[in-house]
């Protein structure tokens, strides 16, 4: 059998409570799904780890850096794929995905960009987007592709970047989202750079897993925030639970 871990708890909190509540779901939890996996025997383990575990080194991110990462979640995430790679020697086959910032119909609102534009535009209310920074868009059923691939062809104890590999401003997306809605709201920017340490563009290169699994991106942004936008227009209680 194959497991896939997807759960993780994501907070840009740096308070002591939280932390801890993070180092529980990104740590703790992990571990004792790995010892779970080894009694059952398990085949193979896809675990998901994260684009913030490379904090501030240079875009695109390739595979092949040192991560970096600059707050609680991400520390916690990049223990959780070292604990995951580390338990191949023990005998169970691991691979760790790193997404980069997914997206897609169900995703809830909160710290998440696309949903909180989205309900914004819905309840026509102004907001604010950095000039400057860029993500790496990735459509849910994408991602879903890539730990697919993974999970039957990836070569275990490795690490790959699921991803688009196209540099996107945040701005940009917000103005796409704001536009098929109509524009009922105004969307302002910030010229200055990042104040907070954190690098202004997160983007992946995804040439390894490509070669790898032959894994390619098939939705484009356009595409993909169309159809999150449908959705959202037909659940609009998935942005106020």
């Amino acid at each position: 059998e194959i497991v896939f871990s997807l759960a993780a708890k994501i907070s840009r909190s740096k308070t002591s409570e939280v932390t801890a509540q993070l180092r529980q779901a990104n740590i703790t939890n992990i571990e004792l799904m790995i010892q779970a996996a080894l009694n059952a025997g398990v085949k193979k383990l896809v675990h998901t780890g994260t684009i913030d575990e490379y904090g501030n080194n240079p875009a695109p991110f390739r595979e092949d850096m040192e991560p970096h990462p600059n707050n609680p979640y991400a520390s916690t995430k990049y223990e959780g794929t070292k604990i995951v790679l580390a338990a191949t020697k023990q005998g169970l086959p691991t691979v760790v995905i790193r997404p980069s910032l997914t997206y897609g119909p169900g995703q809830r609102a909160g710290i998440m960009l696309i949903p909180n534009t989205v309900k914004a535009c819905m309840e026509k209310r102004d907001m604010f987007l950095p000039a400057h920074s860029t993500r790496d868009f990735l459509y849910v059923d994408d991602l879903v592709d890539g730990l697919c691939r993974a999970a039957i062809c990836a070569p275990v104890g490795t690490i790959y970047n699921v991803a688009t590999g196209i540099n996107t401003n945040v701005r940009d997306v917000g103005n796409s989202i704001n536009a098929l809605f109509g524009n009922p709201i105004t969307i302002s920017t910030d010229q200055e750079a990042p104040k907070d340490g954190s690098s202004a563009e997160y983007w992946m290169d995804i040439t390894k897993a490509h070669e790898a699994f032959g894994y390619t991106p098939r939705t484009s942004l356009a595409d993909g925030l169309v159809k999150t936008v449908v959705w959202y227009r037909e659940h609009p209680e998935a942005l106020t639970t």
